[in-house]
């Protein structure tokens, strides 16, 4: 089938997302991935396009009743990372003190400057400081409760377009085991590791160890937002929470899969 690869934009993931769900569709009765073996259940099978502010899933499967069976994220890979959360709702994810002080730090700045072209780079820098001061104030708990919530919101499976083999892979999400398994043992000590070229993301240490998960915080519409600037599309902005997924050639060939299909 065509099959779009170019670009990484998020019209262009889109669209990956409905071309996978496509071609699902039009090869449900061989089941190429083994959908119906992981699931246990009876097919064929049927896939449907979810996605949006509110969903958590970008596809599902439904069985031969139309119920929904379990929900799939899904990811395309060519190169670099990819993420597994990128949200503003920090409640979910961070200590009440470091999400209430980042509010109270960006409403200031945004009083103090609002409307104000030439503060834009300061605003810019100011940003960067306050989230690069929130990391102080996770310990090993709060980000073992971290990656615990993760995991907890990841759907069933995890289908990934790998455009360097020109296939489908197909893992139960318990296959990353550094959401899945490792923050629910006990003797686990998580850090931020800071990089000299990163201040506003920090790498995951488990013992010491990469993790390959990175933390990052952002601000999701900018500093012209955020200062209600008439040159910026949007009218405010706040800070969204990343979880990225480094290293993802290494994770992916030290992750059992489940199966895989060229497309």
């Amino acid at each position: 089938m065509p099959y779009n690869t170019n670009g990484d934009s998020h019209s262009e993931g889109v669209q990956n997302e409905k071309n996978v769900v496509d071609f699902l569709n039009a090869h449900n009765k061989e089941d190429p991935l083994n959908v119906e073996a992981v699931l246990d259940v009876e097919g064929p099978l049927t896939y449907e396009q979810r996605g949006g502010p509110r969903e958590v899933a970008d596809m599902v499967v439904k069985g031969v009743d139309g119920v929904v069976v379990c929900g799939v994220s899904m990811k395309k890979h060519r190169n670099g990372t990819f993420d597994y959360v990128n949200t503003s709702c920090l409640g979910e994810y961070l200590p009440q003190k470091v999400v209430v002080k980042d509010k109270e730090d960006l409403l200031k700045m945004r009083e103090e400057h609002f409307g104000d072209d030439e503060k834009k780079e300061y605003t810019r820098k100011r940003v960067a400081e306050t989230h690069n001061n929130m990391f102080k104030y996770m310990n090993s708990d709060n980000i073992a409760i971290l990656l615990k919530a993760i995991n907890k919101r990841n759907p069933t499976l995890v289908l990934v377009t790998d455009e360097r083999e020109k296939k489908f892979k197909l893992y139960h999400e318990s296959a990353f085991e550094e959401l899945a398994h490792w923050p629910y043992e006990p003797g686990q000590t998580y850090t931020l590791k800071e990089t000299s070229r990163a201040k506003t993301s920090r790498q995951v240490m488990r013992n010491g160890a990469k993790t390959d998960l990175r933390l990052r915080l952002t601000l999701n519409n900018g500093p012209g937002a955020l200062l209600g600037l008439s040159t910026s599309t949007n009218n405010n902005a706040s800070t969204c929470i990343k979880i990225q997924q480094d290293n993802v050639n290494g994770v992916l060939e030290n992750s059992d899969l489940w199966c895989e299909c060229d497309y």
